[in-house]
């Protein structure tokens, strides 16, 4: 399996400070500008300045908070309306702020007169909070652009460990394949139909073993197919298998053509049904019946994999999930992102089921 830890994906690491730190930053750079160029540079510095100026920030501050809750509202409509309501916005919120300061000023210096200088503390104040409402979606459209590119590198990093996981099951079933005791038993069964004069079966099941070892070995590592095409597999695999095993494996598919476009993840089934022919086939002598159903529950394909074969409860082995379930878990969580269902029950008190649901979805691409 590839570690998804190691994957060399370029992505440029998005470093932001919050927004509450930037615009604290921000007030403190125009409280040392205004102390520097105002203050220090037209006249005798006093205490009182400096607390003037920390006063204005703090109130220039606090009416940050309702110009960028009604920002959001600004920001609806057409681009002359969005227009005329920022500007209006930036001009009401600048008009509150300088009104709000001067008086302060003149509390704190009694004989200034400088209400006559309202035009020039008025451009002030509007710029300052042009500004910050430019500052404000600025940071608002980085903050989306890094958010986004984040949500692209979770999709990536979890298509890369869906095909990862795929082709673990690839390999998985191509270990299984080659096993000296499937291939001994098949071999066999064919040797004991040709000995015994059937040739037409014998035919029949070398056919059957070359169009399983060819649509699992020579296939590409689709990480999503139809179900049709899964189900083409899985009777491949079962037709080899009721070979060897005659009346003992018995096989019921029930899919109706409705479904039969939608894309489900490459070898998701094969490794529920091995291990409901290694519990329920090989666990009994009596017949066992594997049935494979897929239906719509609430807009989601179900699909039920059942079996007939000796309870869970006396078999503390079919109870685990073995690496095939837990590989069948990992890959449905990965490639559905924890939208799904998964789970191995004894539905009755004869009857074994497996169940998968995931959403329905004919529009993904399987190459």
């Amino acid at each position: 399996m590839i570690d998804i830890t190691k994957q060399q994906v370029e992505h440029p690491k998005a470093v932001l400070l919050p927004w509450r730190a930037i615009q604290l930053l921000g007030w403190l750079l125009y409280c040392v500008v205004t102390f520097l160029s105002l203050t220090l540079w037209y006249g005798d510095p006093q205490w009182l300045h400096v607390i003037q100026i920390a006063i204005e920030a703090l109130l220039g501050s606090a009416l940050t908070i309702p110009l960028g809750l009604a920002l959001k509202y600004a920001a609806l409509g057409n681009i002359t309306w969005r227009t005329f309501m920022h500007l209006l916005l930036v001009a009401t919120i600048a008009a509150i702020w300088n009104i709000m300061r001067m008086y302060m000023f003149e509390i704190l210096f009694p004989g200034s007169n400088i209400w006559e200088e309202f035009g020039g503390w008025y451009f002030a104040s509007f710029l300052i909070f042009a500004l910050w409402t430019a500052l404000f979606y600025s940071i608002r459209a980085y903050s989306e652009v890094a958010a986004e590119q984040e949500r692209a590198l979770n999709e990536k990093l979890r298509r890369i460990t869906a095909e990862s996981l795929s082709r673990d099951a690839q390999l998985q079933m191509l270990r299984y394949q080659i096993n000296p005791h499937f291939i001994f038993n098949t071999m066999n069964s064919i040797n004991a139909l040709v000995a015994t004069d059937r040739s037409k079966e014998a035919r029949k099941m070398i056919n059957q073993f070359s169009s399983f070892l060819r649509i699992t070995l020579e296939g590409d590592e689709q990480l999503f197919v139809t179900l049709a095409e899964e189900v083409e597999t899985i009777e491949s695999y079962l037709a080899v298998e009721k070979m060897r095993f005659n009346e003992r494996l018995q096989l019921e598919i029930n899919i109706a053509d409705e479904f039969a476009n939608i894309s489900v993840p490459s070898l998701i089934l094969q490794p529920i049904v091995e291990n409901a022919i290694r519990h329920g086939v090989e666990g009994q002598r009596k017949p066992c019946l594997i049935t494979i159903t897929a239906s719509n529950q609430k807009d989601r394909l179900l699909i039920q994999i059942t079996n007939n074969g000796p309870p869970l409860d006396s078999n503390k082995e079919a109870r685990r999930e073995g690496v095939g379930l837990q590989n069948v878990r990992s890959r449905l969580d990965t490639v559905y992102n924890g939208d799904f269902e998964f789970s191995l029950q004894q539905a009755t008190s004869e009857i074994v089921e497996a169940r998968i649901s995931i959403p329905i979805s004919v529009e993904r691409t399987t190459s």
